[in-house]
Parts: C-alpha cells; structure tokens; sequence
C-alpha cells in the first residue's frame, strides 16, 4: 500500500510540474506560431523558427518526463494502430532536415517492409525520434545516421546507424538506465574537445516503450566507429489496411492545422457567440481574449467556483476552461455544468497540461464536448470552438422536427427541458396573452436564461419557440380538417387571420389553405 501511495504521489508530482511548465509554453509557442504566421523577412522567420524548434523540444523533454514517472506507476499502457511504414517514417524524417542540412549530415531511409505497422504509433514515434535525435548530437559534420526497417514475419526490426563518435565497451550495459549519462566527447568544428550534456532520459524512454511493445532493443557501437541501434517487436507489422480517416495524434512534429482565419465579426459584441473563458493563470486569459476578440463577446472567470455563477446568470453559447485550477477545478466545473438544467446544453472545452489518457477519460465522463492540450495553437483553438459552434446549429432543424412529437424519449436534461417548455405552451395554446414571458415564469427561467438556452438547443428564440408550437399544432389541425382556418387560428392563441396566414407561410412555405389533408 505505502509503494502504490508513494507511486501515485510521484505522478502527482510530476503531473503538476508538467502544468507548470506547460502553462508558459503556452505563451511562447502560442504567441510564437503568430509572429511566423505574420513576419516576412527571412532573417527574422530564422530567429524566431530556432526558437519555435527549441521550444518543443524542450516540450518534449516535459513529455518524455511525464512518461517515464507514467511507467514507474504502472499507468502507460498500449494502444496499436495500424499505418503505412512509409508515410510514418517520411514524417519522422522530416523533422529532422533543418538540422541534418546545418551540420551536412545525410539521412538516408531505407523501407523494405510490405506490411504495414501494427504499432502504438506515439510510443514508437518518441523512441525513434530520440535516437535520431542523439545520433545528430553525437555524430560530427559531414556523416551519415541512416534509417533501415526490415521485417521478419510479423516482426518489426529497425536499424539506426550512424557514424559518430560511438560509446565506450564498458559504458554500454548501462546506457539505458535512467538518468545514466555516458562520457560523450568529440571534436567540434572550432577544434575543441567538447562534452555534449543530456539528461539521461531519452534512451531508458525508449527501452521502456519497446518493452511495452514486448519487444528488445540493443546496441552494437564501437569508439570513432560509431553506433547502431537495433529495434525487434514481435507482432509490430500486419497484413491489414490502415483504417481510412485514421485519425492520430503526432506529438513531435505535428503542424499547426493550415484554416482561413475566421473573418472578423463586424457585428455589436451583443450579436457575437458569447465565451465564458475560465483560466486561473491572468497571462494565459490575456492570451486567449486576443486570439478570440474579434469573433467572440468573452466573460472571464478565475476558478470553476466563479464561472458557476456567471454560467448560470449569462448562459454562454460555449465555456472553455483550464482544468488545474484552485477552489473548484475544470473536471468538477465541467460535471456540475453538464448535470445542470439550466447549463446542461452547453458546450464545453477543456484544455490540460496533462496527456494523460485517464485524465481525458474523466473528462469526458464529466460530460466535456473536446480536450485541447496545452501547449495549444491558436488556429487550432479557433477551429475547435468554430466547429463546436456549428454542429451546434446543425442539429436545430433534427431537434425541431423531434419536438412535435409527443412519443419522443426523454433521456437528456435538454429534452426534459424542452418537453417542460413545449407542454407548457400547450397548455395555453387557446390563450392569445400567453407570450414568452409567461413560458419563462412557468418553467422557472429568466427571460435571458431560457431565451439563451432555447436558441442554443432549437434555434428558436423564446418568442419563436412559441409561435413554432402554436404553428404546428395549427398544421395537424389542419391536415385533419379540425376546423376552418379562422377557427384554427383562433384556437392556437392568433388573434388575427391575417398574422396567422403570414406566419404560416413564413414558417412552412405555403398557405394554410394550400395544406393537402
């Protein structure tokens, strides 16, 4: 009990300092990814590029940090997919040409695999990048660090040659020990001698992760001769076809989505999709207020306690919110959102510092529409609340077809919230002096809350909501020939023939007289 309390404590600890070093690496690559969007002068697009590639690269040191303190509490586990060999090693290889080109060193790639890879592509991803990584730290200007994948039945071999400096006979039992730091010397290009520092991290990831694959690595190297790293995992290659529209995460060297930045709304702050952002670091907030000024009315709020109140008072056409906060944090903010009437049709995106697969999970049991992982970039922000917004309105017309019939499931607070609206406008169907106000007295809303709520669930304002009940029953009425239109009219609560006419026609596209019976 003491060794899992004390496991748990360190990935604790170790996710908490991952937020911390997230939170600012959001505020550099962030701001960063615009500057390059917007600078043009090449010397400048250098500067700033350099800094973006350090940047991540520091990114994944926080990773490979989280992975390790994963493992030591039996949390990282396996999750294959199946991809072309050649597309995932391309992709790889890419994110290694600007430094290839800078110290002329060639990297040539050899497949000879007709199957495809049956791998968690994540996990395999961080192991080669480390060892082509430490090849180009370790190999001097003018070599070579070639990539072979071969394959053996269904397992998967790779082959990581370069020719470098090499590593000692008695240092190399112990390379893969965590936070082990062989002795790395060699010349640099001013004639010195120099000692190139790691952390010791990167090599005992990689066995970890070829052990989750049961599979081995090992290392063949001889001084100024240079080193070879061999990778067998039984079961890594199938015969079977990469699912189409596979989706999966590229943690190193993913780009940022190419969109058409959304046109700036030009319309009153009052006619915008109304955030509430909820982020307890002011930096982080003062952010994400200008990557989404221009297209949103934003409310801000420090803690999930906060954001209740205003959630609940303002009723917000989306909330998206950190979830390491203090007094209530995002995944309890999210649940009560999601289990309250009055919020519960509310979209909702949180964004962590923690990958943690069993974080999101939770999260998404609280009910959270998306996750978004801190570092984020701006277009991708946009892109998510964008499409958030728009499958929103997509399902206005499903929804108001659904609403008129009287045998439809309830098994949300949304229909429960919609069936309470609907029979109480039925209710006082006859009555011509029912208006929306009255609909939100009954239902227990402000005016603001159910108006907001009806518009996002419907697409109907509060006033259209009743009016599109009253019509629909007046279109049966109709087709069962229950009466003359004047009479019809009347008894849906119209005082007039004439407004009846007008809104029918409006809402159906044809006359009452021209409904077939």
């Amino acid at each position: 009990m003491k060794k899992a309390q004390t496991e748990d404590s360190k990935s604790q600890f170790f996710t908490n300092i991952s937020h911390e070093f997230r939170t600012p690496l959001t505020l550099i690559l962030g701001p960063l990814e615009d500057l390059i969007s917007e600078i043009k002068d090449e010397s400048q697009l250098k500067k700033l590029k350099s800094i973006r590639s350090n940047s991540h690269r520091l990114l994944e040191l926080v990773n490979q940090l989280m992975d390790l303190a994963k493992t030591e509490a039996g949390m990282l586990t396996l999750s294959r997919n199946v991809i072309n060999p050649k597309n995932f090693f391309a992709q790889l290889h890419s994110g290694f040409e600007q430094a290839s080109l800078a110290k002329n060193i060639s990297l040539p790639l050899v497949i000879n695999c007709t199957k495809n890879l049956n791998v968690d592509v994540n996990k395999l991803q961080t192991c080669i990048f480390n060892l082509i990584g430490n090849a180009l730290k370790f190999t001097p200007n003018n070599g070579s660090i070639s990539t072979t994948v071969l394959e053996d039945g269904d397992t998967l071999i790779i082959k990581i040659q370069d020719s470098g400096i090499g590593i000692k006979p008695e240092k190399i039992p112990f390379i893969f020990d965590r936070y082990f730091q062989a002795e790395k010397y060699f010349p640099s290009p001013d004639g010195f001698i120099r000692n190139e520092p790691g952390t010791g991290v990167g090599l005992a990831l990689c066995k970890t992760l070829v052990d989750l694959h049961e599979g081995e690595i090992n290392v063949e190297s001889e001084p100024g001769e240079g080193t070879t790293f061999i990778i067998s995992i039984p079961n890594g290659l199938t015969t079977e076809a990469q699912p189409e529209n596979q989706e999966i995460e590229n943690r190193l060297f993913s780009t940022p989505p190419k969109e058409k930045d959304i046109e700036a709304n030009e319309e009153n702050d009052e006619d915008k999709p109304k955030i509430l952002l909820v982020e307890d670091n002011a930096d982080v907030r003062s952010y994400i207020v200008d990557i989404l000024k221009a297209d949103y009315s934003i409310q801000e709020a420090v803690n999930g306690r906060n954001a209740l109140d205003l959630a609940h008072a303002e009723i917000p056409d989306i909330i998206l919110s950190d979830v390491m906060m203090p007094e209530m944090d995002g995944l309890t903010f999210c649940k009560e959102i999601k289990e309250n009437e009055f919020t519960s049709h509310i979209p909702l995106v949180l964004l962590t510092a923690d990958s943690n697969e069993a974080t999101k999970l939770t999260g998404l049991k609280s009910g959270a529409d998306e996750f978004l992982l801190k570092p984020f970039n701006s277009n991708e922000l946009k892109s998510r609340l964008k499409n958030l917004l728009e499958q929103k309105t997509k399902v206005h017309k499903k929804v108001e077809r659904e609403l008129f019939f009287n045998d439809k499931k309830v098994d949300s607070l949304d229909d429960r919230f919609l069936q309470k609206a609907k029979k109480s406008v039925e209710l006082n169907l006859a009555n011509e002096h029912f208006t929306s106000e009255d609909l939100c007295q009954e239902i227990g809303y402000s005016r603001t809350q159910a108006h907001r709520k009806l518009k996002a669930i419907t697409g109907l304002s509060a006033t259209g909501f009743v009016r599109s009940i009253r019509l629909n029953k007046a279109k049966i009425m109709l087709e069962q020939k229950s009466g003359s239109i004047s009479e019809i009219a009347y008894s849906v609560g119209f005082s007039s023939p004439g407004y009846f006419t007008k809104s029918f026609v409006a809402q159906f596209g044809v006359k009452p007289s021209e409904v077939k019976f």
